[in-house]
């Protein structure tokens, strides 16, 4: 019996080693969107939050999404570095993640960015996904938008953890296949126009010249008596231009201090 009780205790013991780190890394519960404004339909909630946990545990970095109808008196701001802090967001021991919430009542929304976060989405990153997601907001399509705020982030985590986090001068390679043409298009009109209108102004100032077959018409009798030629060095100009500092290309990420003493990035806009 006393054999029997040994094993039991040693088995609660391994499973409570064994699921501590996992419970570590959901202290929200596995819970990543929030929907207290009730702009989805429930199974379009339950399909967004599935999405957003399936990107959150693989990459091991929060991705969550908050609704919300009021800030309570406080700052878009203030409101989401709350609300991550103190409702179990993040994940790991340094609670690494970004939070999207979205504000109705002033159409407004902000994205807070704590830990590696700070670093997967930077100040330029983030005006990134506000330039996509914004669209979406403002027609009403929520469940776009906050799908491509999972796309995004999905992305841009996966290109800091390879090293290079998308920051400015970044380009998603996605162009209109007929802006280049459109452009070439309108340049070579302007460039028609105004050739013609010059060359056209020119001539028609020129219309009382007339050409003269010999080169002695075009000189003064006597003007032209070169008797010594000679090259003069007179002086020399240099000039300089100071290379620009890679510390002044203004990346990276702008951070604050929450009222729980954390530091968080973050960024956002109205719809």
């Amino acid at each position: 019996m006393e054999n029997i009780k040994r094993s039991l205790a040693l088995l609660v013991l391994c499973a409570v080693v064994f699921f501590t780190p996992a419970l570590a890394f959901a202290d929200n519960g596995g819970v990543h969107f929030v929907d207290n404004a009730s702009l989805l339909s429930s199974t379009d909630a339950g399909m967004l939050n599935d999405y957003l946990q399936e990107i959150s545990d693989r990459q091991e970095f929060d991705v969550s999404v908050v609704t919300v109808n009021g800030l309570e008196g406080k700052t878009i701001e203030a409101y989401a570095d709350d609300y991550y802090d103190y409702n179990g967001f993040g994940y790991g021991k340094d609670d690494d993640g970004a939070l999207l919430l979205i504000d109705m009542d002033s159409r407004e929304f902000w994205i807070t960015t704590h830990s590696f976060g700070i670093t997967a989405l930077t100040d330029y990153g983030i005006d990134y996904i506000k330039e996509k997601i914004t669209p979406y907001l403002k027609d009403g399509d929520y469940y776009q938008a906050f799908k491509t705020y999972g796309d995004i982030c999905d992305d841009f985590v996966t290109k800091a953890v390879e090293g290079e986090p998308v920051d400015v001068g970044y380009d998603d390679g996605i162009r209109d296949p007929f802006d280049w043409l459109t452009n070439l298009a309108i340049a070579l009109g302007l460039g028609g126009v105004v050739g013609f209108g010059s060359s056209t102004l020119k001539k028609s100032s020129l219309k009382t010249v007339r050409s003269k077959p010999d080169a002695h018409d075009y000189t003064r009798p006597g003007s032209m008596n070169v008797r010594e030629s000679r090259d003069l060095y007179l002086y020399s100009a240099i000039s300089r231009t100071a290379k620009p500092d890679d510390n002044d290309s203004g990346g990276g990420s702008t951070t604050h201090t929450s009222s729980s003493g954390r530091i968080h990035g973050g960024g956002g806009g109205s719809f």
